[in-house]
């Protein structure tokens, strides 16, 4: 669950939470100086929407280019053991000094 906060929601939202905090602090400073605080209903929602989205694809990329099982194993599905318990799918790996002719 966490890594699809991380990979979806995350970079879709950034740009938003990003400018909503500005403008609540432009706001707080507005105030304090009194003058006219920024409108957050006039703010640049396509460019924030197109970061966004700019930011997941990068998102994507970067766990496509990173993630994932190195060739050179074998998927071992799962499977029930002698004592009834599954044991989970894995890849097993060769042996550092297997030859590559063992199917590996």
């Amino acid at each position: 669950m966490i890594r699809i906060l991380f990979e979806y929601i995350l970079p879709l939202i950034a740009p938003f939470v990003v400018y909503f905090g500005w403008v609540w602090f432009a706001a707080r400073r507005a105030a304090e100086a009194g003058t006219a605080a920024p409108d957050w209903r006039q703010g640049p929602w396509y460019w924030l929407a197109a970061a966004g989205l700019v930011l997941f694809v990068g998102a994507l990329v970067a766990t496509a280019l990173t993630g994932g099982e190195q060739p050179g194993g074998v998927y071992r599905p799962p499977a029930l053991g002698q004592d009834g318990r599954v044991i989970p799918g894995h890849i097993e790996r060769a042996p550092k000094d297997a030859p590559p002719s063992l199917g590996y």
